[in-house]
């Protein structure tokens, strides 16, 4: 039976990809836009709104474990920083995604 990566399984060899999401609520509340202004619920509306990225930074902190067939477990903390910017790109374009790969975990 072959798999695909949106089933919540995670693989033995842990080739895999982790997908998360972060919300961050009620960062302005009763904001008017004008009458003619389009309103996109995106990261542009920050931008509009003027909103200060460094205001939304935030670190998602996880605890990982892993339990082996011989009931043994390994963990890791892994504290990861949200970025909402690089130096082409950011949350104020519309979206912005970040990818973390090669984190060298040891566990």
């Amino acid at each position: 039976m072959k798999f695909g990566y949106n089933i919540p399984i995670f693989f033995e060899d842990c080739s895999n990809p982790i997908t998360l999401k972060y919300v961050n609520r009620d960062i302005l509340k009763n904001y008017k836009v004008k009458g003619s202004e389009i309103l996109k619920y995106d990261g542009s509306i920050l931008k509009s709104a003027k909103i200060n990225l460094l205001d939304l930074e935030s670190i998602v902190n996880l605890d990982i474990s892993i339990v082996l067939q011989n009931d043994e477990i390994h963990k890791i903390k892994l504290p990861i920083n949200i970025q909402l910017e690089d130096g082409n790109k950011s949350i104020y374009d519309g979206k912005f995604e970040k990818d973390y790969d090669n984190l060298n975990l040891k566990f």
